[in-house]
């Protein structure tokens, strides 16, 4: 993989945003991409808060450069030279005219995209969500390259964060691209989930200037970050493998302009002053049916599943779903630890054998078994020797958390803004990957569902929430 920054756009601050988190992404997908040169010049300065793994008086090479040693997986190295011999895909940041053999990426205000024609726009603006959507675009087109059979290259795909819709082309109509800043919002908000999607949803809200506010950030995994987390949580690094991770991802993110502060256990725990906007980024039922159960006056959700990302804004005054509803509890049953265990301890026929099953390597299959790295490979080995699974079952890489919570970023601070697509009739935003330009990549309406106890509008706890939503 090569990455080319332009020394004319490198100063601007959308494509050193999108520059990060594309060699970000790139640097965690171990097992999809082998190495990455980078073709960045030097003395550039960062153009605020852009790298959060990296010193912050850094140039631009050298951030991205630290950023991706700091992730520890995938080698970043520099190219002074591309050689077209020497690499597979070719990636130029920032907009421009369509250049021969390369995709160029591009991202600013609230829409990214890729082209293998001109994309427009100026990237002056210093906002994260487009670049990062940006990203994880380009990154998508990488993965589905290696893993899917006869998947045909898109010419183009962009999506707007300020409309929640894709299109083939990027509008530059305000109305579709979304204002250039935010500054002086106040966002205030608990964050349920220092994970994938949680980690993206602090980072962007870290790399945003201009937000004003405090975060509370909760995190139970008692186990905090180990190295299943790096293929897909873009503020943890190496050095972050033990830590807590609320702590650890408010010690990273501690200059953003809302104030963070760290809770490292349940989030019904927290203090009963909480910010009453509460964002949920977990990733079981049984901690969502947890988060649900505070009836927070405010709840938005991120989530993902396979290569759909998704948000969720509840209103209870709509009968809207709560993040109960079509989310029944796992049943209990092995940790990933001991289906590890097991898998290690099968004849190695066997493992052979299974690992030619799921079309995946034996070395990949090893690798999750003895360092537990995550991923597709090691998701979908556990969800075959998970009896309760039926088969095969969900896999999480990295871009997809990153829509994810870059989406559920952009609809916290419209949820500041009392603005955005998920209101009055509206309440969720879709993205699938499979089909990026998909006309189903839009808002829609999720109703409860009808037999959810913690959202029936008969019971005293569905008045106490209304009550509360009706304040805040």
């Amino acid at each position: 993989m090569v990455v080319s920054i332009a020394p004319e756009l490198a100063n601007l601050p959308a494509c050193q945003h999108t520059a990060w988190m594309l060699i970000n992404l790139l640097a965690r997908a171990d097992g999809i991409v082998d190495r990455v040169a980078l073709e960045c010049p030097r003395g550039v300065e960062l153009a605020g808060r852009i790298v959060p793994l990296a010193d912050r008086h850094l140039d631009l090479f050298d951030a991205l450069i630290s950023g991706a040693a700091a992730v520890d997986a995938v080698p970043v190295s520099s190219c002074k030279r591309v050689d077209p011999a020497d690499f597979n895909i070719h990636f130029t940041v920032g907009p421009g005219l369509p250049a021969s053999g390369t995709i160029r990426v591009h991202g600013e205000r609230w829409w990214g995209g890729f082209a293998r024609r001109e994309i427009p726009g100026n990237g002056f603006s210093p906002l994260p969500f487009g670049p990062y959507v940006a990203a994880a675009l380009a990154m998508s087109e990488v993965f589905k390259a290696v893993r899917l059979r006869e998947y045909v290259p898109l010419e183009s795909a962009f999506h707007s964060l300020w409309t929640m819709r894709a299109a083939g082309r990027p509008d530059l109509d305000p109305a579709w691209s979304g204002p250039e800043t935010v500054d002086g919002v106040p966002v205030s908000a608990t964050l349920a989930g220092v994970g994938a999607v949680g980690s993206t949803w602090l980072h962007a809200l870290w790399a945003t200037p201009g937000l004003g506010g405090a975060g509370l950030l909760a995190d139970n995994d008692k186990y905090g970050v180990d190295t299943t987390n790096l293929n897909r949580c873009p503020i943890f690094g190496r050095s972050s493998v033990g830590s807590a991770k609320a702590s650890e991802a408010a010690r990273i993110c501690a200059d953003a302009d809302i104030v963070l502060t760290p809770h490292d256990g349940p989030i019904g725990t927290t203090a009963s002053d909480r910010p009453g906007l509460m964002v949920s980024a977990v990733d079981t039922n049984r901690s969502r049916r947890a988060v649900q159960g505070l009836y927070p006056p405010r709840l938005l959700s991120g989530s993902t599943h396979d290569l759909r990302a998704e948000v969720l804004r509840c209103d209870p005054e709509l009968s809207t779903a709560c993040i109960h509803c079509y989310n029944p509890v796992e049943p209990d049953g092995e940790s990933d630890d001991e289906l590890r265990k097991r898998f290690l301890t099968m004849d190695p026929a066997e493992q052979r054998q299974l690992a030619e099953d799921l079309k995946i390597s034996i070395d990949e299959a090893v690798l999750w078994g003895t360092e537990g790295v995550c991923g597709f490979a090691g998701d979908q080995v556990a969800a075959r020797l998970r009896p309760t699974s039926g088969g095969l079952s969900a896999f999480a890489v990295g871009f997809v958390s990153v829509m994810a919570g870059t989406m559920l970023a952009a609809l916290t601070v419209q949820e500041s803004l009392r603005l955005g697509p998920l209101h009055d009739s509206t309440c969720r935003a879709v993205f699938q990957f499979f089909d990026p330009l998909s006309p189903r990549n839009a808002p829609g309406m999720l109703a409860r569902q009808s037999a959810c106890p913690m959202c029936d509008p008969e019971t005293p706890a569905d008045g106490i929430w209304r009550r509360r939503f009706r304040t805040y």
